[in-house]
């Protein structure tokens, strides 16, 4: 995995530098919590106003492919450097990135993690079955189904629905 993790120090490099606000969810956030969910790629979450400033640092690192050109969602799949990233921003509720962030190191870059709990609403939200899955199971095994969401309105119908799937 050292080339995708390679892959994932040159992003991070990248956005940092063009202060982009970013956060890495998805698998391979899990697997470094310590979850053994496989991972092929990295999921990367950036507010709506960013999006563009994130759409221009990934399209200069490899092939762009977009999936959802929404004006209110933006969803980008790139490939480089033997790893498939998944840009996603804009979200059918108000969200803003912890700041500062959890982070990891890899290859001597911190990468900046999405909690959890925000990685779980966020696959709700945006139809991830599979990754929706991986996060409630890896949440009730850690016993962590009693969080709160960090960046989201607590009070909003659709993520008190998805807290409750939790129990």
């Amino acid at each position: 995995m050292a080339l995708k993790e390679k892959a994932l120090k040159r992003m991070c490099e990248k956005l940092e530098k063009a202060q982009v606000p970013f956060a890495v969810t998805g698998p391979w956030m899990l697997s470094v919590r310590g979850s053994s969910v496989a991972w092929h790629g990295f999921d990367v979450i950036t507010d709506l106003a960013a999006f563009p400033d994130a759409d221009k640092v990934l399209t200069r690192l490899g092939m762009r492919t977009p999936v959802s050109d929404e004006a209110e969602r933006k969803e980008v799949h790139y490939h480089f450097d033997g790893a498939d990233i998944t840009l996603i921003a804009g979200l059918p509720v108000p969200y803003r990135l912890p700041n500062p962030p959890e982070s990891v190191t890899v290859l001597g870059q911190a990468v900046p993690l999405l909690p959890v709990l925000d990685a779980y609403l966020i696959a709700g939200l945006t139809a991830q079955t599979s990754f929706q899955e991986e996060s409630r199971a890896f949440l009730q095994k850690s016993g962590l189904t009693a969080l709160q969401p960090e960046g989201f309105p607590q009070d909003d119908p659709r993520i008190q629905e998805l807290i409750r799937g939790l129990s």
